[in-house]
């Protein structure tokens, strides 16, 4: 894990069991709704698994993401480009422009360092579009000190 403190975790019972096996470390088993971590990590990867999470509650998401995130904590996120909810294999999806995201973030207390388009590179789907995200949490005296001067 090239030196880093990985600490992953899936919703699905499956998926944890087998990246067990990949990554020979115990996977939490959890979705993005039940998270409680307080401050624990310099920087949250969520590549391909937010579109799960429907449109009502994805700011109640991120608000446990920007939690869990330590000071200055960077966030990536991708999201399935297009508009409105759909179902593929028997799984649903919520997909997103760039607009979307970019002011989820804002409302969340996240600034956006990078929001950019890449093609999938999964054979068969190179059609296929993603909405990637950096975006840095903002502390609460940096938001403070944005809101003060906004009102002069």
């Amino acid at each position: 894990m090239q030196g880093y403190q990985v600490t992953a975790l899936d919703a699905s019972e499956k998926i944890c069991k087998e990246a067990e096996k990949l990554i020979k470390r115990k996977v939490i088993c959890i979705r993005f709704e039940e998270l409680q971590f307080q401050q624990e990590f310099d920087g949250i990867w969520a590549c391909a698994s937010l579109p799960h999470v429907p449109y009502e509650e994805i700011s109640g998401v991120l608000k446990r993401l920007r939690e869990a995130l330590k000071e200055d904590g960077i966030l990536y996120a991708s999201f399935k480009y297009g508009k409105g909810m759909r179902m593929d294999q028997n799984r649903i999806f919520y997909d997103y422009e760039e607009a979307l995201p970019e002011s989820l973030m804002g409302n969340n207390c996240f600034a956006v360092e990078n929001i950019f388009r890449t093609g999938d590179v999964r054979k068969g789907r190179e059609n296929e579009q993603w909405v990637n995200v950096l975006a840095r949490k903002r502390s609460f005296f940096r938001e403070m000190d944005v809101r003060v001067n906004e009102s002069f």
